[in-house]
């Protein structure tokens, strides 16, 4: 990416999506390219985003108790929480469709006389949902540096959307990716059981 501007807390850049197996280590927030198995949603990250960009969602549910002697409540409890985030994608090879096909895998055949090469992706899905981790990644608030990120770490994710893809003329083919996050399975009652988000904040000595 291009360096950030001052003031660095004011960010304009479309973040990028990166998805990897679940357990996979999540990148250092100064790596501009993380290593395999960490792959760019998009075979060109950004550019196959639509112009709605990166949405990362947090919701909740509250519940109140409010008595018999009052009109407010006295106490209140967070009963639910969860995360998402959300972009639709345009393109449209299989490689990037298969995150809206359960990771279903691709059979390629090679070309042959007188007949093409393929490559195929399956539609059933099945009743296993898939998972994967993901990291959304945007500019430090902290710094000017190129290499320096602010990430939110998903450690467990699924795609929770079917797909509806409007063949317009003249729009660009396109479908969404609701990614919603499970709790991590390496870390069922810690704090950091639905991931994190973590900033790069001072250069390394």
């Amino acid at each position: 990416m291009p360096d950030n501007t001052a003031p660095y807390n004011l960010i304009l850049q479309v973040a990028e999506i990166w998805v990897a197996p679940v357990g996979t280590a999540q990148p250092d927030v100064d790596d501009p390219t993380p290593d395999s198995p960490w792959a760019l949603l998009g075979n060109a990250g950004r550019l196959d985003y639509d112009t709605d960009g990166v949405h990362v969602i947090m919701e909740q549910s509250i519940q109140g108790f409010m008595s018999s002697g009052s009109t407010m409540d006295r106490k209140v409890a967070r009963v639910s929480e969860s995360i998402r985030a959300t972009v639709k994608l345009a393109d449209m090879s299989l490689e990037s469709l298969s995150h809206a096909l359960n990771e279903n895998g691709i059979t390629t055949v090679a070309a042959g006389s007188g007949t093409p090469g393929t490559k195929a992706i399956n539609l059933y899905q099945g009743p296993d949902v898939a998972t994967f981790a993901c990291c959304i990644r945007g500019f430090s608030p902290y710094s000017g540096d190129a290499d320096s990120f602010m990430q939110v770490e998903m450690p467990n994710a699924y795609n929770a959307d079917g797909w509806d893809i409007a063949q317009q003329k003249g729009v660009a083919w396109a479908y969404t990716l609701n990614l919603r996050g499970l709790i991590d399975p390496n870390n069922p009652t810690s704090a950091a059981r639905a991931g994190r988000i973590i900033a790069y904040s001072a250069t390394p000595l």
